[in-house]
């Protein structure tokens, strides 16, 4: 898998990132599929870019 994106469980799809000094973790509650990881990719890269251009709050509203 791709580096900020995992298994939980075995059951869902979870990425992590950095923001603010540590790493967070968001369980998507998505099926470890590809295309789910692949959408996974892309969220994880919009938060990226968030936390990048200072506009990131914490707050993963998006998540599925």
């Amino acid at each position: 898998l791709p580096r900020g994106i995992g298994i939980r469980n075995g059951k869902t799809l979870q990425i992590t990132f950095p923001f603010n000094g540590r790493n967070c973790h968001e369980d998507l509650r998505l099926p470890p599929t590809m295309a789910n990881i692949e959408h996974a990719i892309r969220f994880r890269a919009e938060i990226l870019n968030d936390i990048a251009r200072g506009i990131f709050t914490g707050e993963v509203a998006d998540s599925p």
